[in-house]
């Protein structure tokens, strides 16, 4: 189990500092790329539970798709939040 969990945490620590670089940036401009790693990274993280419900490890190819998904789903919501405003 812990060789399966070490990639996983390895993982967030590398999304939560590049997050963590972009909340750097000045006034707001890193609030959209910061918001949109974590959402992804969080979505991500929550369809690794593919491995648990199939028994199988995820393909390369099938994690690439979940990142595609999350990040279709956060500009989505981006593009609604913008609607909402103007």
């Amino acid at each position: 189990m812990l060789t399966e969990l070490i990639p996983v945490v390895g993982a967030s620590f590398f999304w939560r500092s590049l997050a963590r670089e972009l909340a750097a940036l000045p006034a707001g401009v890193g609030a959209l790329p910061k918001t949109t790693i974590a959402y992804t990274g969080t979505y991500v993280a929550g369809r690794s539970q593919y491995y648990y419900s199939t028994g199988h490890r995820p393909s390369p190819d099938t994690v690439t798709t979940f990142y595609k998904e999350a990040m279709a789903r956060a500009r989505l919501q981006a593009r609604r939040k913008g609607s909402e405003r103007g």
